[in-house]
Formats: C-alpha cells, sequence, structure tokens
C-alpha cells in the first residue's frame, strides 16, 4: 500500500527508557503488567509499518509512544494486536485530510491504516488529564472498525460493546441536546466518537468519570477488562464485576409467551397420528395393537408437550424461562436479571413479533439463545421502552408491509 515505511523491534532498554519517562501509564503499572506491556508493544513495533508524511522523519520514539496508546487501550484483552491496521501514517502537526478537506488531528481509515499528527500525539499523552488524547481517540476507532473488519479480534469486546451504548445512551442524547457539562460536545457527535471520547475520559479522569457515571464507568471497566486508579492500574477485574447474585423472586409480569420449537414441528406429527389411526381402523380387525397405542401416546406428547417447553414471562427486574417438564428436560429455570442481557433482537412474523434472540452473560461466558415469544407490536413497543431503561440494547425489527 504504501512503499516507504519503518518497522521493527528496538532495543529491551531503550523501550523501557522512553516507556518510564514519557508515558504517565506505564508508571502506573506492577512488575508483571509492565512486562506484559513491554511484550506487547514490541510485538506492534514489529508489526505495523510506520509512513512518514510531509518529510517527516520516523524515530524510535514516535513509533514506541503511538504503539504504547493502543497498548495501553487493550492491555485487558487476550487478542490486542488490532490486525486490521498494519499501516501508521505520521505527520509532523496538524494536517489536511485528502478525504475530508479538513484539518485534522488523526483519522482512521477503513481501507486499513490510521494517522496521527506527531505533535498532537505527544501533546495527548504528556497532558495526562486533561481529557484530550488523540492516540487513544484513534486507536479506539481502530479497534472498533477492527471488530467490524477484522480477521481477528477479542470475542468479548465486540459481543458486549452493545451494553456499552445501551448504559451511555440517555447521557449522549444529552450530549446531543446540549444538557451535559461532563464529555466535552465533539462526544455527541455520533456514537462511535462517543465512544472515543469517553475512552480519552474513562483513563485521563477515572475518578471524576466513576463518580459522575458510575454505570457507564463500570460497564467500560467490563468491556476494556481493566479499571484505572489515579495511581495504579487493575487488570482482570472482569469477571469480579459480572459476579451477579442471583434473582430469588421477579416482580410485576410485563410480557409473556410460550417459546416452541420443540423435537418435531405439529404438521408431520399430526399426519402420523392420522396416518396410524386410518391404517389400524382399515384392518379387519379394526382394532389397535399395543404397540399402535404406544405410538400415537408418545406422539401425542411430542404434538401437545414438547413443542411448548418454554415460557417466556418478561419481569420488571428480568427474564425468566420456566420449562413445563422441569426436572426431565432441565432442573431449573433459567433467570436473567438486565443486568446480565447484552442485546435483545426482536423479530417480525405475519403481523406479531414471533421470535427474540437474547445475548446475555452467564458463567463467565457470553450466550445467545432464539426464542419463539409472540407478542404483538404493541406489547414489544412497550417491552422495548421499559428494556432500553434498564440499559438493554434493544433492535426491533419493523413488519414486513
Amino acid at each position: 500500500m504504501f512503499p516507504e515505511y519503518v518497522t521493527g523491534k528496538i532495543d529491551d532498554l531503550e523501550l523501557k527508557e522512553i516507556l518510564e519517562l514519557q508515558f504517565p501509564y506505564y508508571a502506573k503499572l506492577n512488575i508483571e503488567q509492565k512486562a506484559l506491556f513491554e511484550k506487547r508493544t514490541q510485538h506492534f513495533l514489529e508489526t505495523k509499518k510506520f509512513v512518514p508524511r510531509v518529510d517527516l522523519v520516523i524515530s524510535d520514539e514516535m513509533r514506541v509512544l503511538t504503539c504504547a496508546c493502543a497498548i495501553q487501550l487493550t492491555l485487558g484483552f487476550n487478542e490486542y494486536r488490532i490486525t486490521q491496521y498494519e499501516y501508521v501514517l505520521m505527520y509532523p502537526d496538524v494536517y489536511q485530510s485528502p478525504h475530508t478537506k479538513k484539518m485534522h488531528h488523526g483519522e482512521v481509515n477503513l481501507s486499513g491504516f490510521i494517522c496521527f499528527s506527531w505533535k498532537s500525539l505527544q501533546i495527548g499523552i504528556k497532558y495526562a488529564h486533561d481529557n484530550f488524547n488523540v492516540g487513544l481517540h484513534e486507536w479506539s476507532h481502530a479497534l472498533r472498525f477492527n471488530s467490524v473488519k477484522g480477521p481477528e479480534n477479542d470475542a468479548f469486546f465486540d459481543a458486549y460493546f452493545p451494553k456499552i451504548i445501551a448504559t451511555g445512551a440517555s447521557e449522549f442524547q444529552k450530549l446531543k441536546e446540549g444538557k451535559t457539562r461532563f464529555f466535552r460536545e465533539y462526544a455527541g457527535a455520533n456514537v462511535n466518537e462517543f465512544f472515543s471520547v469517553a475512552i480519552e475520559y474513562f483513563f485521563e479522569s477515572p475518578e471524576e468519570f466513576r463518580r459522575k457515571l458510575p454505570p457507564l464507568f463500570e460497564q467500560f471497566c467490563i468491556l476494556l477488562n481493566q479499571e484505572p486508579r489515579e495511581k495504579q492500574i487493575y487488570l482482570n477485574v472482569r469477571y469480579n464485576l459480572l459476579d451477579y447474585k442471583s434473582h430469588l423472586l421477579f416482580t410485576r409480569l410485563l410480557a409473556k409467551g410460550t417459546s416452541y420449537g420443540g423435537l418435531f414441528s405439529v404438521a408431520p406429527v399430526l399426519l402420523c397420528l392420522i396416518f396410524i389411526a386410518i391404517h389400524n381402523f382399515s384392518t379387519e380387525e379394526g382394532m389397535m395393537g399395543l404397540g399402535s397405542i404406544a405410538i400415537m401416546v408418545i406422539l401425542i406428547i411430542l404434538l401437545f408437550v414438547f413443542p411448548k417447553m418454554k415460557k417466556i414471562l418478561v419481569f420488571e427486574e428480568g427474564i425468566l424461562l420456566s420449562w413445563m417438564m422441569s426436572g426431565l428436560i432441565r432442573k431449573d429455570s433459567l433467570m436473567m436479571s438486565f443486568d446480565q442481557i447484552i442485546h435483545i433482537e426482536f423479530k417480525p412474523d405475519k403481523g406479531s413479533y414471533e421470535s427474540m434472540s437474547v445475548t446475555y452473560y452467564s458463567n463467565r461466558e457470553i450466550k445467545e439463545i432464539d426464542l419463539d415469544c409472540r407478542l404483538t407490536p404493541n406489547q414489544v413497543t412497550s417491552l422495548t421502552d421499559h428494556l432500553r431503561k434498564k440499559k438493554v440494547n434493544v433492535l426491533m425489527r419493523p413488519m414486513d408491509l
């Protein structure tokens, strides 16, 4: 893509010196965390190709600090490489983008390269509490776009991202209406900018962020698997924060439905019953044998019991899935509080919402279950309003005309 670029690892001592002297986040890490940070930074230096623009000379310092911003953002991930973005274009100062024709501090291109003003990036790192950090801002865009287009990405980040959008929805709306004073105005431009600006505040003003927007701050801790403090960084915080207490009782039923989809569909079983009945009563004896009776009993069970195995009950606090043959099919019901639910999609068919897909967190995994719900459009609209108030990301597909 670009014929001239700089890449490759640097001396470990030089790397450590640059980080210790110029990268405030690194100073908050313990010995083990620093070793991990250095290892991952070296990998970025080896795999990212730095392209000089406007006669800029690429130095080791530029490369280390640029890569370090990405490592800061992804230190809590297992998959941190942001493989979709191989080329890093470095400008000496703010520059005019050939795409937007506007002056930029940095930008991310969906075709696979990321741009930085070296001067802007330096200032963002040096002043670690002003909530302006172009390195974190652009790498967070790259991280998000990588999850859409990249061949390798962090699976938890991809699955959990809708929870950030749902939790931050009210704050985002306030920004658009000019009613908030925490995030800067630019965060209201669109959802992607909201996410990237929030990342800057998350790392540069963590205590204030926690104090003013505690639910959103906690969701960012879960998403990034780290919790920044004034003087230290906690990694691997995700599972502790997601250790939900089981709800012993859900109150105020909002909606209910039955989930079909048992071992057989209704039509084939019904045809089998009719065939057996005709076959037996057309014989000379006109009687049914014990074998035929047993088969018909089994088919009746399949027809009337198995297709209705799950009751869906939506309460004020969460969703309860109750198995009608509890003890035989499952030992207990599945209860999901709205804290656990990340995303729900309602799918329409023939004038009603016949099914719903639920993405939720349970037992340290993100899971998905598809359910038939048979809800009217008015029921789904009312339920969607409630779910969004509970910070659940909801997609309600429009009815086919």
